[in-house]
Protein backbone atom coordinates (compact mmCIF):
# COMPACT_ATOMS: atom_id res chain seq x y z
CA UNK A 1 0.00 0.00 0.00
CA UNK A 2 1.32 3.20 -0.75
CA UNK A 3 1.91 5.58 1.91
CA UNK A 4 1.74 9.68 2.08
CA UNK A 5 3.10 12.29 3.91
CA UNK A 6 0.47 14.45 5.17
CA UNK A 7 1.16 17.32 3.22
CA UNK A 8 0.89 14.87 -0.06
CA UNK A 9 -2.38 13.60 1.55
CA UNK A 10 -3.77 17.44 1.99
CA UNK A 11 -3.20 18.26 -1.58
CA UNK A 12 -4.98 14.86 -2.94
CA UNK A 13 -7.71 15.25 -0.81
CA UNK A 14 -8.07 19.18 -1.50
CA UNK A 15 -7.84 17.80 -5.14
CA UNK A 16 -10.41 15.35 -5.12
CA UNK A 17 -12.92 17.82 -2.85
CA UNK A 18 -12.66 19.75 -5.74
CA UNK A 19 -13.31 17.52 -8.32
CA UNK A 20 -16.56 16.87 -6.79
CA UNK A 21 -17.51 19.84 -6.58
CA UNK A 22 -16.48 20.75 -10.28
CA UNK A 23 -18.67 17.72 -11.39
CA UNK A 24 -21.61 17.96 -9.03
CA UNK A 25 -21.91 21.95 -10.90
CA UNK A 26 -20.81 20.68 -14.06
CA UNK A 27 -23.74 21.16 -16.73
CA UNK A 28 -23.70 17.89 -17.53
CA UNK A 29 -24.57 17.00 -14.16
CA UNK A 30 -27.30 19.40 -13.67
CA UNK A 31 -28.89 18.30 -16.97
CA UNK A 32 -29.24 14.52 -15.47
CA UNK A 33 -32.82 13.76 -14.35
CA UNK A 34 -32.19 10.40 -11.32
CA UNK A 35 -36.31 11.28 -10.86
CA UNK A 36 -37.94 11.42 -7.65
CA UNK A 37 -36.56 9.11 -5.09
CA UNK A 38 -38.02 5.31 -5.09
CA UNK A 39 -38.78 6.09 -9.12
CA UNK A 40 -37.19 4.72 -12.16
CA UNK A 41 -38.18 5.30 -15.96
CA UNK A 42 -40.12 1.79 -16.95
CA UNK A 43 -40.52 0.88 -20.58
CA UNK A 44 -43.44 -0.33 -22.15
CA UNK A 45 -45.28 -1.37 -25.40
CA UNK A 46 -48.73 -0.20 -26.75
CA UNK A 47 -51.06 -3.33 -26.58
CA UNK A 48 -53.47 -0.89 -28.92
CA UNK A 49 -54.01 2.17 -30.46
CA UNK A 50 -52.87 5.64 -29.31
CA UNK A 51 -56.28 6.81 -28.62
CA UNK A 52 -55.16 10.09 -27.06
CA UNK A 53 -54.60 12.45 -24.55
CA UNK A 54 -55.94 12.22 -21.42
CA UNK A 55 -57.41 8.56 -22.05
CA UNK A 56 -56.46 5.43 -20.44
CA UNK A 57 -54.69 3.09 -22.88
CA UNK A 58 -53.27 -0.51 -22.32
CA UNK A 59 -49.64 -1.48 -22.25
CA UNK A 60 -47.33 -4.15 -22.12
CA UNK A 61 -43.93 -4.16 -19.38
CA UNK A 62 -40.61 -4.27 -20.78
CA UNK A 63 -38.39 -6.93 -18.85
CA UNK A 64 -34.44 -6.25 -20.29
CA UNK A 65 -33.05 -9.86 -22.16
CA UNK A 66 -29.36 -9.67 -21.39
CA UNK A 67 -28.65 -12.18 -23.32
CA UNK A 68 -30.63 -11.05 -26.56
CA UNK A 69 -30.03 -6.85 -25.97
CA UNK A 70 -33.80 -6.49 -26.64
CA UNK A 71 -36.65 -5.65 -24.45
CA UNK A 72 -39.25 -8.79 -23.80
CA UNK A 73 -42.72 -7.57 -22.98
CA UNK A 74 -44.51 -9.24 -20.23
CA UNK A 75 -48.16 -9.90 -20.76
CA UNK A 76 -47.93 -11.00 -24.26
CA UNK A 77 -48.83 -14.62 -23.42
CA UNK A 78 -51.65 -13.88 -21.12
CA UNK A 79 -53.91 -10.92 -21.13
CA UNK A 80 -52.15 -9.34 -18.09
CA UNK A 81 -51.72 -5.40 -19.04
CA UNK A 82 -50.94 -2.79 -17.09
CA UNK A 83 -52.78 0.97 -17.56
CA UNK A 84 -51.39 3.87 -19.26
CA UNK A 85 -52.27 7.70 -19.88
CA UNK A 86 -50.54 10.34 -21.70
CA UNK A 87 -51.02 13.89 -20.78
CA UNK A 88 -49.05 15.19 -23.84
CA UNK A 89 -50.79 17.31 -26.20
CA UNK A 90 -49.78 17.89 -30.04
CA UNK A 91 -47.96 14.08 -30.42
CA UNK A 92 -48.20 11.44 -32.50
CA UNK A 93 -50.95 8.98 -31.63
CA UNK A 94 -48.81 5.88 -32.81
CA UNK A 95 -50.72 2.59 -33.37
CA UNK A 96 -50.58 -0.66 -31.24
CA UNK A 97 -46.50 -1.78 -31.09
CA UNK A 98 -44.90 1.66 -30.29
CA UNK A 99 -42.43 1.29 -27.42
CA UNK A 100 -41.94 4.53 -24.45
CA UNK A 101 -41.08 5.70 -21.28
CA UNK A 102 -43.15 5.56 -18.53
CA UNK A 103 -43.28 6.44 -14.36
CA UNK A 104 -45.59 4.76 -12.47
CA UNK A 105 -48.23 7.27 -10.42
CA UNK A 106 -50.96 6.66 -7.93
CA UNK A 107 -54.79 6.38 -9.11
CA UNK A 108 -57.65 6.04 -7.09
CA UNK A 109 -59.20 3.98 -10.23
CA UNK A 110 -56.60 1.31 -11.01
CA UNK A 111 -54.00 1.57 -8.30
CA UNK A 112 -51.21 2.65 -10.20
CA UNK A 113 -50.88 3.83 -13.67
CA UNK A 114 -48.02 4.47 -16.24
CA UNK A 115 -47.47 8.02 -17.01
CA UNK A 116 -46.07 8.68 -20.54
CA UNK A 117 -42.75 10.40 -20.40
CA UNK A 118 -41.82 9.84 -23.87
CA UNK A 119 -43.22 7.17 -26.96
CA UNK A 120 -42.11 6.24 -30.28
CA UNK A 121 -43.82 8.59 -33.35
CA UNK A 122 -44.14 5.20 -35.65
CA UNK A 123 -44.68 1.63 -34.75
CA UNK A 124 -42.07 -0.51 -35.33
CA UNK A 125 -44.13 -3.54 -35.24
CA UNK A 126 -46.01 -5.48 -32.60
CA UNK A 127 -44.69 -6.20 -29.25
CA UNK A 128 -45.30 -9.60 -28.82
CA UNK A 129 -44.42 -11.91 -31.78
Amino acid sequence: MVQFDEQSAGRISTSVRYTERQTRNSRSQRGRWGGPRGRRLIRFCLAENHPGKDIVFEVYIGVWDPATHEWDFQGCEITDKEKAIDKDSGVPEPNEGAQGWGLWMPSDEHGRILHVVTMDCTTPGPCCE
